[in-house]
């Protein structure tokens, strides 16, 4: 099993079927905005993420407009950052 962690160890994740399952949160605005532990990452700015090594592809440089998730009930959620 492969994990990782986003945004200095803000929110840890793990591989899992659906994308990026994640484990651990602590950005405090993401979870205001709903994202809880058991959330799957599915894409970042329209690039769909499907493992933690499609993240080692990923430009960090590049703001983050949009993330995608999937809720554990499969609904998915799109968050927009201005």
């Amino acid at each position: 099993e492969i994990s990782a962690c986003l945004v200095g160890s803000e929110m840890c994740i793990r591989d899992s079927t659906h994308g990026l399952k994640v484990s651990n949160l602590r950005n405090s605005s993401l979870y205001r905005m709903g994202v809880k532990p058991g959330y799957a990452l599915t894409e970042i700015n329209n690039t769909q993420i499907k493992k933690t090594e499609d993240l080692l592809n990923f430009n960090s440089s590049i703001k983050i407009n949009q993330m995608m998730f999937v809720t554990p009930n499969g609904e998915k959620e799109r968050l927009i950052f201005e």
